[in-house]
């Protein structure tokens, strides 16, 4: 079965057209968990917004939706609301492999970032910064 929907490998014609009647009669659809298992890859990129209801940040959210949409990635946008607990939590998921990367929208906590292993290069990507005493845009910039 696996030959016949990935296209690789030879099949007899009488085995591959039993095979795709099997699939259309049962409305089959591959198991993209299992799949991902096998590549160990999840094919989502999780962006991490402080606000999605800023108009700024939609529009940047959209825009990186579309470009990894085009290189093959689902996008799962992950609203902070300010909060650090939030941060931890997707940070989280990187850690445990539940998405293949992370875009950084979001004020930051650094020790945080390094502490779940979230570098530029290994899976981040940071779009604007907060360091301390100075908070990055939407509410209460400076």
């Amino acid at each position: 079965v696996s030959r016949v929907l990935s296209g690789n490998g030879y099949v007899k014609s009488e085995t591959r057209e039993r095979i795709q009647q099997a699939i259309e009669e049962l409305h089959y659809t591959p198991n993209e968990m299992a799949r991902n298992l096998f590549y160990q890859k999840s094919g989502i990129v999780a962006v991490i917004v402080p606000e999605l209801a800023h108009p700024f940040v939609a529009e940047l959210v959209s825009a990186m939706e579309t470009a990894l949409c085009k290189a093959g990635y689902q996008t799962m946008v992950c609203n902070t609301f300010y909060e650090k607990n939030y941060e931890q939590r997707y940070l989280d998921m990187l850690k445990r492999r539940m998405v293949d990367g992370i875009i950084f929208a979001a004020q930051c906590n650094y020790s945080l970032l390094i502490r779940t292993g979230a570098r530029p290069g290994r899976g981040t990507c940071w779009i604007w910064e907060s360091r301390p005493g100075r908070e990055a845009g939407g509410r209460g910039a400076k």
